[in-house]
């Protein structure tokens, strides 16, 4: 009868130890998915603000303006970083934002979508 007591208490303390694991599994797979849809939306905001950005500098805005000006200080260290790497200038048309909407994109499906298939097989 003791020896019984004693295995069925280790039973326990092993189902506990699974359970706890089991709880911290699942908890890193709802962190890595809540990470992947915050970046997901960070990167969508991103582009529409790549996107408004781009067509604002078609009609010659007022530097001065705020919209502009932060619509500048958000875009243009990412271009700059595009425009030393590869200087692709059409003519008057800076081809730099189709290269970091081809970026935002390949991070979505590349690094977002992978963190979502890595939480779920957490979970």
């Amino acid at each position: 009868m003791r020896k019984r007591r004693v295995s069925v208490r280790r039973e326990l303390e092993q189902l506990s130890e699974l359970t706890a694991w089991a709880y911290i599994e699942d908890t890193m797979g709802y962190i890595l998915i809540g990470l992947a849809k915050t970046i997901d939306m960070l990167l969508s905001l991103y582009f529409f603000v790549v996107i408004i950005s781009a067509v604002i500098s078609w009609v010659g805005p007022d530097p001065y303006n705020p919209i502009v000006r932060f619509l500048t200080s958000v875009t243009e260290p990412v271009y700059a970083r595009i425009r030393r790497i590869i200087p692709l200038r059409v003519g008057y048309v800076d081809l730099s934002p189709i290269i970091v909407i081809a970026i935002i994109y390949f991070l979505k499906y590349a690094l977002v979508m992978n963190l979502i298939r890595w939480g779920a097989g957490f979970r």
